[in-house]
């Protein structure tokens, strides 16, 4: 398959998946969130070029985030709820818990349609740890993007 293909290929079934938990969170069924996760980690390995594990395997219901990297400092937190209130609690809970001294970086995957955000949540950071970026369905439209993007997080 061409590098070309195999970019639409990955594109449309992250689209079909999103359109997934959107329909199943409609219906209450949060079932293929936790799946999610799973399906996420060796995705963003490599985009990000870093060695995220699921620290829900390890403490169940973990505050704030879901996905970790010791090395690179980085969480990652996959959520269905692309409001900018779930965003301000989960920084709250990432300060309260102090999770900043163990990751300088927190990274929002947003896995269905993602709102356009005119809040700023500078004062929920706190100047303690970097929250660059929020990632959703479209962020992963390959052909939108150059490749220089992809390696490591800027």
């Amino acid at each position: 398959m061409k590098q070309e293909e195999l970019i639409k290929a990955c594109s449309d079934l992250l689209y079909k998946l999103c359109d997934l938990v959107e329909s199943r969170n409609t219906l209450n069924y949060y079932d293929v969130n936790i799946s999610s996760e799973y399906f996420f980690i060796p995705l963003l390995n490599q985009v990000f070029n870093c060695n995220l594990k699921n620290l829900n395997t390890e403490k169940k219901n973990a505050a704030a985030i879901d996905l970790y990297d010791v090395n690179r400092k980085i969480a990652v937190r996959i959520t269905s709820n692309s409001s900018a209130e779930k965003i301000r609690t989960t920084l709250k809970k990432y300060r309260k818990n102090k999770l900043y001294e163990k990751y300088q970086r927190l990274i929002f995957v947003v896995i269905v349609r993602s709102h356009s955000y005119r809040a700023d949540f500078t004062n929920d950071i706190d100047g303690k740890f970097t929250f660059s970026k929020i990632i959703d369905k479209s962020y992963f439209s390959f052909k939108h993007r150059k490749n220089s993007e992809y390696h490591g997080i800027s």
